[in-house]
């Protein structure tokens, strides 16, 4: 009399091998959109980051009545307020009563008075220009101010 040996027949393991393969592209699939919105959000954020900074640096040194090269950044001094800017090279630091922190790669910062590179401290600025690395992308800040002639007695 013939033994019967358990197992699986070879129509339940083609089976089988091929409702997982259907299971892990599912898995594959769902991973690598949720890997692209990722990305996306990050770039936007960092585009949107870059923006408001821009945006904000932008109001700050036009609004300003005196704009002073300072360690490592540049002060904004007006009627009303005293903003420092501090540069470092993953992030730019926004001093007021509060810290607001841009995450931004920075390279090339460079301080100038009536078209002449600054490359001392406390000097008065007028135009500041600065790099920012995006998406790996480089962007380049040219912000100008008109010196009122009372900045310079």
């Amino acid at each position: 009399m013939l033994s019967r040996i358990k197992g699986f027949t070879i129509v339940e393991i083609v089976l089988a091998m091929l409702l997982s393969s259907i299971v892990i592209f599912m898995a594959y699939t769902t991973y690598m959109q949720m890997e692209k919105y990722i990305l996306k959000r990050i770039s936007d954020k960092q585009n949107n980051t870059e923006m408001l900074f821009r945006t904000v640096l932008k109001r700050d040194f036009m609004e300003a009545d005196k704009v002073i090269s300072i360690d490592s950044g540049m002060l904004i001094t007006a009627d009303t307020m005293r903003i420092k800017y501090l540069f470092e090279d993953n992030l730019i630091q926004r001093v007021t009563s509060s810290i607001d922190t841009f995450r931004l790669d920075t390279k090339d910062i460079s301080f100038w008075n009536d078209s002449v590179l600054l490359l001392e401290r406390d000097k008065v600025i007028d135009r500041l220009t600065l790099s920012l690395i995006v998406n790996n992308e480089v962007i380049h800040v040219i912000e100008r101010r008109i010196a009122a002639s009372n900045e310079y007695y």
